[in-house]
């Protein structure tokens, strides 16, 4: 897998943040893309809110797996 992640400062609490990544590896193809919204409680701990959605497109033997899953998304980071 390839890709960019990135994070825009809107001010000096809140940003937005996405990432996209494509691929193969065992699969034809996989893809994953997101973007959201975030908030820094302080230096360590952030919530983020948006929408991702990810696509795998696999095959073997007969056996096919071609899916994409998508809707919002809400965590929180904790850097150590």
């Amino acid at each position: 897998m390839v890709g960019l992640r990135g994070k825009y400062s809107l001010t000096p609490e809140i940003y937005l943040t996405g990432w996209g990544l494509i691929g193969a590896g065992g699969a034809d193809l996989d893809w994953d893309v997101a973007l959201g919204l975030g908030y820094d409680f302080n230096e360590r701990i952030s919530a983020i809110a948006g929408y991702r959605a990810l696509g795998v497109d696999y095959s073997d033997d007969g056996f096919l797996f071609d899916a994409v899953q998508q809707g919002p998304i809400l965590g929180v980071s904790i850097k150590f």
